[in-house]
């Protein structure tokens, strides 16, 4: 019975799922006394809050962006995608500007 987890009796948890009851337990907590505090704020302070939410947004959005640009996989199919596009483009283009020209060439 290698590889196989030993199992639990039933009703007990582990400390893996304690711990993370316990940790969204807090935050939820801690949601709630934030909601509190602003609920208590003098509209300055609302404000100042308000724009420390906007840039903790605009830095998740940064730090995305920035994530993507340092995944070399993805960025070399993307490469990959864009050029099999534009050779497919340029194919019809070719196309297009051949019957074109022997259309002209015909009517002369």
């Amino acid at each position: 019975m290698s590889g196989e987890r030993p199992t639990q009796p039933a009703g007990e948890t582990s400390t893996a799922e304690t711990s993370m009851a316990e940790t969204s337990m807090a935050e939820t907590s801690i949601i709630g006394d934030r909601a509190n505090q602003r609920a208590q704020q003098t509209p300055a302070e609302q404000a100042i809050a308000a724009d420390i939410d906007r840039t903790r947004a605009e830095l998740a959005e940064t730090v995305q962006e920035l994530t993507s640009k340092a995944d070399v996989v993805a960025r070399a199919r993307q490469a990959v995608g864009m050029r099999r596009y534009w050779a497919g483009l340029a194919g019809a283009a070719g196309l297009v500007l051949t019957a074109a020209f022997i259309r002209k060439l015909r009517r002369r």
